[in-house]
């Protein structure tokens, strides 16, 4: 092996490890602490997730494609949508194209409660990126969504 193949696969390394330690981040007791502080009902963050793929869905999703939004099994899907059908953050409305399939929906309640969890998100992200310029942010954000986009695409071959 070359210098530079070392050099890249230490760069690599880097990399992998920075993403696994972002990822870590969001799982931390702290962080979801922080996150939940002050939040007006009691939710946990499978239920934000589900309320977010709801959200950021072209159509009202069913089950299954928050399912695959959430790249959890559809029965995983379904305990949360039932625990966040009981709390009354999510409804499930009959399909008008097919009366047997049920399509999600963000109760008011829901949407107030994400209105609230994309607040503190924000003020958490100013927070530990206070002293970034807006270059930074945003070629921080560009590069992320280009490599979330390859690993989408290797997903697809």
């Amino acid at each position: 092996m070359l210098d530079s193949d070392f050099e890249s696969l230490g760069r690599l390394d880097q990399l992998d490890e920075a993403l696994l330690g972002v990822r870590r981040v969001f799982v931390r007791p702290g962080y979801r602490r922080r996150l939940l502080q002050g939040v007006s009902l009691e939710v946990n963050l499978g239920t934000l997730r589900l309320l977010r793929a709801i959200e950021g869905s072209d159509s009202a999703p069913s089950v299954g494609d928050a399912a695959e939004a959430l790249t959890i099994d559809p029965s995983t899907a379904s305990r949360l949508v039932d625990g966040a059908a009981e709390v009354g953050l999510v409804e499930r409305r009959s399909c008008s194209d097919d009366r047997r399939s049920r399509r999600l929906y963000l109760t008011a309640k829901g949407q107030a409660v994400l209105q609230e969890i994309t607040a503190r998100r924000r003020q958490l992200l100013a927070q530990v990126t206070a002293g970034w310029d807006t270059d930074e942010l945003e070629r921080l954000s560009s590069i992320l969504s280009r490599l979330r986009a390859a690993f989408d695409d290797l997903e697809q071959t």
